[in-house]
């Protein structure tokens, strides 16, 4: 997991007018016949991942990012919606390989074209469809042991927070 940006950290303590977030999944696994890139934004554009550009599909997902820990591992949990026959059962057979996990890229980017303002890498724990969506749990390991994120937001720092 990577800290937060100072433009991401400034978008999030106060949302700027003009400045929209672009929230992607990545989902890759030896199994699939692609890896799967997935953008909740109102239309598909083009970024990177990994230093490679790539073109993320409009699929909607929620994302629910991590609470506290006590075990010392994050486990975030997206629930991806409409997902076709090809994504399941892509999915189900990369789940059966008990040697290789499926890796979930979240990705946060406030500019197409660009690298991401947020990245973190995570581990599949567990996949469920469902009948309108497929949950998907995974893992991170939680180096701080406290909130994520990691920052807090400070009027002191961000002055518009004292509106």
């Amino acid at each position: 997991m990577t800290d937060l940006s100072a433009r991401l950290q400034r978008y999030n303590a106060s949302a700027p007018a003009g400045e929209v977030l672009r929230e992607t999944l990545t989902l890759t696994h030896s199994a699939f016949s692609q890896d799967w890139h997935l953008t909740n934004f109102q239309s598909p554009f083009s970024a990177n991942v990994g230093g490679v550009a790539v073109d993320f599909l409009l699929h909607p997902f929620t994302f629910r990012r991590p609470e506290d820990s006590t075990s010392g591992r994050f486990e975030v949990q997206a629930d991806i919606f409409n997902t076709g026959p090809v994504f399941i059962d892509q999915l189900q057979a990369a789940a059966a390989v008990a040697t290789e996990r499926i890796q979930l890229i979240y990705g946060a980017y406030l500019d197409a074209g660009t690298d991401p303002e947020e990245t973190f890498t995570l581990e599949v724990s567990g996949a469920a469809p469902g009948s309108n969506a497929v949950t998907v749990k995974a893992v991170i390991a939680n180096m701080l042991n406290g909130k994520y994120p990691r920052d807090f937001y400070r009027s002191d720092k961000f002055p518009g927070l004292r509106r």
